[in-house]
């Protein structure tokens, strides 16, 4: 057992820094196979105020009192539901969703490394990006649609910063790495393909029948991580679990080829540099790497909540009092 997990700490160490240095987080940390958990502190009960939480540096929880922990890191990863190069609109808005939102944290005390993944579907409040960059207020709507107001460069990527920060009580987001699908496809051919065994049926890849082992090439790698509409229970949880799955075994493609060609690292470097985006400089990239194979990965951590369908498109209410247990245990201590 301790074996595996210092396989896997290997694996992640090695795909955090090919993440930081071409900005392609879709062949990094999400790679990883984990159990799915919602940490829990007992000592935190369900009564916590929405308004208590980073009302000041330190706080107090039910006669409790915490203070923010030192030397805390957070990178926010996004994935767009874009392929080709990333270019400018030339507008205040865009056609670009995010397909994928998850929080990295880093302890560098503790040397704790958590993700915290958000379901796209998620209903929050959306900052609104008007002519000259200017704001125009919030709206309420998927945090998928964070993406779409800017010109779906920077200040887009900005925005969805701005709408998790409003999800997780104002938490600060230091960083940001922003990818699009070309960097699936690309990733996924560079390393030779990845083979899975499918877990439902993909109409928009008849080839890709539940229960057959496949490797996956290009566009069906592609279509076998973002297929919603008519596959599974459509649902954004039924997607999830699918590159989950396809993630992992990336993961063990990936540290196969690694062996076999030492180059690999830089092909895809130089393939997925047109494909993402960051403000996290080079400088912090190489602090942040050098020393993670020192962290010990913790268990995904996925908000409760619930699903419903809504007027159009399926909205899924997140479980407040459950997220922010999970904020105070990431970013505050006992004081």
């Amino acid at each position: 057992m301790k074996s595996n997990r210092n396989y896997l700490l290997k694996l992640v160490a090695a795909l955090f820094v090919l993440a930081f240095s071409v900005s392609a987080f879709l062949t990094g940390i999400r790679l990883i196979e984990r159990k799915l958990t919602q940490k829990e502190d007992d000592e935190i009960l369900e009564s916590v105020s929405i308004n208590e939480i980073y009302k000041d540096d330190y706080i107090t929880v039910d006669g409790v009192e915490y203070k923010p922990k030192k030397a805390v890191t957070s990178i926010l990863l996004i994935g767009i539901d874009k392929s080709g190069e990333m270019k400018a609109s030339n507008s205040f808005n865009n056609s670009e969703q995010c397909d994928f939102v998850s929080l990295l944290v880093l302890d560098e005390n503790s040397k704790q490394f958590n993700i915290v993944q958000f379901n796209r579907d998620t209903m929050t409040k959306i900052p609104v990006i008007g002519v000259n960059d200017e704001g125009s207020g919030t709206l309420t709507g998927q945090l998928a649609l964070a993406h779409t107001y800017g010109s779906g460069m920077s200040d887009s990527c900005r925005n969805v910063v701005k709408a998790v920060k409003n999800l997780i009580f104002d938490t600060n987001i230091d960083y940001y790495i922003c990818a699009n699908m070309s960097a699936v496809s690309k990733a996924n051919d560079i390393i030779g393909g990845v083979t899975v065994k499918v877990l439902e049926d993909i109409p928009s890849a008849p080839k890709l029948k539940k229960d057959t082992t496949v490797k996956l090439n290009g566009d069906d790698a592609l279509n076998y991580i973002r297929a919603r509409q008519n596959t599974g229970d459509q649902t954004n949880l039924s997607r999830m679990k699918r590159q989950r799955q396809y993630m992992f075994a990336f993961v063990k493609k990936l540290n196969e080829t690694i062996k076999k060609d030492q180059d690999i690292m830089l092909k895809l470097s130089a393939s997925l540099a047109d494909f993402t985006l960051t403000d996290c400089s080079v400088s912090e990239i190489n602090r942040l790497s050098s020393s993670f194979n020192e962290y010990t990965i913790n268990d995904i951590i996925v908000p409760k909540g619930e699903s419903k369908k809504g007027e159009k498109y399926s909205e899924f209410y997140i479980d407040d009092s459950s997220l922010k247990k999970t904020v105070i245990s990431l970013f505050y201590e006992k004081a």
